[in-house]
């Protein structure tokens, strides 16, 4: 007889994980098996507009290596924004805004790793990488999630009862900054390496976006140490 495992394995296989699910079939109750949680990743998305590092020593940064006995200068590529990410479920006809609170309500409170199971969240994804001498690209940013598994009832039409479920709410914190908190995403950031003609072509994403605290590097900094210091598992989807 196949084991919850192993049938969540299939269903997963089978479907693709659905985000921000409004209208769909209603559950009322998961049945937690009491694993504990894991993580899964976002997939990426593009976090900064594109620069070239230049390959003289003539640009003006902060930071300098050393390369063939000639000094030479890296360049800080910087993410400044707010992003929203949102509920996942391998149960496609599920709806998300109803059932996030069902999992938070099922879930012991000590088993969250974040004060809410909430079906979307809106933080900063705010970092800082380098690029090296004649180096060019942009910078991604890939969210962290974490999941918990068991299966469902009480299902309107859409999902059957027992259905294996994954769950996954997006892994956040807050930081108090300027006598208020601001909500963070927990996550990591990464350089995509692009030809330098190409540069023009990515423009920051967030350009534009308004911000009632300003650019929050010193809170983002705290929030990849976090992210990095949990002991879970970690699956890259």
């Amino acid at each position: 007889m196949p084991t919850l495992r192993s049938m969540i394995s299939i269903f997963l296989a089978l479907g693709a994980s659905a985000q921000n699910t409004t209208n769909g079939a209603n559950c009322t109750t998961f049945n937690w098996d009491h694993n504990k949680a894991y993580w899964k990743t976002y997939p990426p998305r593009r976090a900064s507009a594109a620069k070239t590092c230049p390959s003289s020593n003539t640009t003006t940064t902060t930071t300098t290596t050393t390369n063939n006995d000639n000094n030479l200068q890296t360049c800080p590529i910087t993410a400044s924004g707010d992003d929203t990410y949102y509920f996942r479920t391998n149960l496609t006809a599920l709806s998300s805004s109803t059932f996030a609170p069902v999992v938070e309500k099922t879930v012991d409170r000590s088993a969250l790793l974040t004060d809410e199971f909430r079906q979307n969240v809106t933080g900063a994804i705010d970092g800082t990488s380098w690029l090296e001498p004649g180096q060019s690209g942009y910078l991604n940013f890939t969210a962290y999630s974490y999941c918990f598994t068991g299966t469902v009832d009480g299902c309107t039409p859409g999902v059957d009862n027992h259905t294996p479920v994954e769950v996954c709410a997006p892994l956040w914190h807050t930081l108090h900054l300027k006598k208020e908190d601001f909500a963070f995403v927990d996550g990591i950031h990464s350089v995509v390496n692009i030809s330098s003609d190409r540069v023009g072509l990515f423009k920051d994403p967030y350009e534009g976006q308004a911000r009632s605290w300003g650019n929050a590097q010193e809170g983002r900094m705290i929030a990849c140490s976090v992210s990095i210091s949990q002991d879970l598992t970690l699956i890259y989807s």
